[in-house]
């Protein structure tokens, strides 16, 4: 759903800009370069036509997001970030699918989560239908489909290479 909103109403913006540069008779300007400064570009624009008012420039580009992370690290070859591989690795306990388990009982040996991350990616594991909370209790245990993702899963990130990912 996410890429096709992000695919309306990019399409949106794009020609509503690419109709006021044409009103305005100014080209749409791509910058590829994360280094060059759009306000150098605007300032050049504005010495050669002057500081009279209206559209000075319409500049097109695509900016790196520092939030994104690869799903894959190439230089290890792992499929999942350790942190999800440990809390898979942790949900596929035996001992889980008779009792199920709590959110405290993964602070200890997933350490490395902090308590509003481990609720965020049970939260996430429950909506995919990984694991399923018991009615009435704060315990979760997976599902049919969370034990036949897991044990997939953690056979991929543990002995299977995969060429293409390299």
């Amino acid at each position: 759903m996410g890429s096709a909103l992000v695919d309306r109403y990019g399409d949106r913006v794009r020609e509503a800009a690419a109709s006021l540069a044409a009103e305005a008779g100014i080209a749409i300007e791509h910058v590829a370069k994360g280094h060059i400064r759009k306000e150098a570009i605007v300032a050049k624009v504005l010495e050669q036509r002057g500081q009279h008012p209206g559209l000075v420039h319409v500049i097109s580009a695509m900016e790196a997001c520092d939030a994104y992370k690869p799903w894959h690290d190439k230089q290890t070859r792992r499929i999942f970030d350790p942190t999800d591989n440990a809390l898979l690795h942790a949900l596929q306990n035996p001992r889980v699918n008779i009792a199920g388990i709590r959110r405290a009982d993964l602070l200890a040996p997933l350490e490395q989560l902090s308590p509003a991350r481990l609720s965020r990616q049970l939260r996430r594991l429950r909506e995919i239908g990984v694991i399923k909370r018991v009615i009435g209790t704060y315990r979760y245990y997976l599902t049919k489909l969370g034990r036949t993702a897991t044990a997939a899963l953690c056979h991929l990130t543990q002995s299977v290479p995969i060429p293409g990912l390299i």
